[in-house]
């Protein structure tokens, strides 16, 4: 299988005292985004994760799930996702989206993470941690 893989340089700044996010990606500013506004939290009950929120915390209280998928996205959106609860892994599939030419991202454990940027076609890894791919 032939992979075709972007390189984006990613810079994330948490400002405590107004509680938001900066990003740029190459260097291009992105945005500003209350912390409040852009975090979701993930368990069994979701099929697809937000297409707005930046954050999803993924909860695996209630147990493993297997089909929840990335959304639609506009171009040069990111999604930092964290498993912070684990009974069970989680799995994450490309709903349509390619990720980077895998086709799931599996959470095995608290602290598993990834984080994406869609580039207008597919979902890019910028970085993943204790993460399963298929």
């Amino acid at each position: 299988m032939s992979t075709n893989t972007t390189n984006y340089k990613a810079a994330v700044q948490l400002n405590k005292k107004s509680n938001k996010i900066d990003i740029s990606i190459d260097g291009i500013h992105k945005g500003i985004f209350a912390i409040e506004d852009t975090i979701e939290t993930i368990d069994e009950d979701e099929t697809e994760l937000s297409a707005t929120a930046l954050i999803g915390l993924i909860d695996t209280t209630a147990g493993a799930f297997t089909d929840l998928t990335l959304p639609e996205a506009t171009e040069g959106q990111i999604k930092y996702l964290i498993m912070t609860v684990d009974n069970g892994n989680a799995t994450i599939t490309e709903g349509g989206e390619n990720i980077n030419g895998y086709a799931t991202l599996v959470f095995t454990g608290v602290n598993s993470s990834a984080t994406l940027m869609y580039d207008g076609t597919n979902w890019n890894v910028l970085a993943l941690k204790n993460i399963t791919t298929t």
